[in-house]
């Protein structure tokens, strides 16, 4: 993993402002049409658009800075669709991906993926599959899946992650890099490297 880009991409999460990450503090129970739903929005004060929204803000303010210069030769798109860049079974885009400001073969850099552990560890484990199929089929050589909760519930879903990709010893496997950041404490407080291979998922 280039030491410059990793760093750049904590650099913008630890940045976040945490009023652009956080819900709106409106009373939901003086709603009556909402109030069978209240027990869930009070839990949801952090949700993975609007922080997944503020990290590109921060990446397009620091794009190039002297964290990682080399940015200058990239570029950084959100949400591009599904049929840009088509894999066979695969039905979701990624949250961002870094191109080099080429159209050539080989420009493909890195795919950045967000998702909260209160998610069940199902869909974490399809996003680690996802960024996997990036690496293996199109070449993408920085996988990465940030996953935003306490310390406590990343490296609980890590484990059992790492323990549903058991590779066998003759396949060459794709390496994902799980990020865990607090937004309560603006903290990386996780991370490791998850090795994927598609034969074995």
């Amino acid at each position: 993993m280039s030491s410059g880009f990793l760093s750049f991409v904590k650099e913008c999460l630890t940045n976040m402002a945490p009023e652009n990450i956080s819900l709106s503090r409106v009373n939901y129970g003086e709603l009556r049409y909402l109030e069978a739903k209240m027990p869930t929005l009070e839990n949801q004060k952090i949700q993975e658009r609007p922080l997944a929204y503020e990290f590109y803000h921060q990446a397009r303010c620091r794009w190039g800075n002297e964290t990682w210069p080399e940015g200058k030769k990239f570029v950084i798109q959100a949400e591009v669709n599904k049929c840009y860049q088509d894999i066979r079974n695969l039905n979701k885009c990624p949250d961002f991906l870094i191109h080099r400001k080429t159209s050539k073969m080989g420009a493909n850099f890195a795919v950045l993926e967000f998702k909260m552990t209160t998610n069940p560890l199902r869909s974490i484990r399809e996003d680690i599959e996802k960024l996997a199929s990036f690496g293996d089929i199109l070449g993408y050589k920085f996988l990465i899946e940030v996953l935003v909760g306490n310390s406590r519930a990343v490296k609980s879903h890590c484990t059992r992650a790492r323990k549903h990709f058991g590779l066998r010893p003759d396949v060459h496997p794709q390496t994902v890099l799980v990020l865990g950041f607090d937004p309560q404490q603006r903290e990386i407080v996780h991370e490791e490297s998850i090795s994927v291979s598609l034969q074995s998922v």
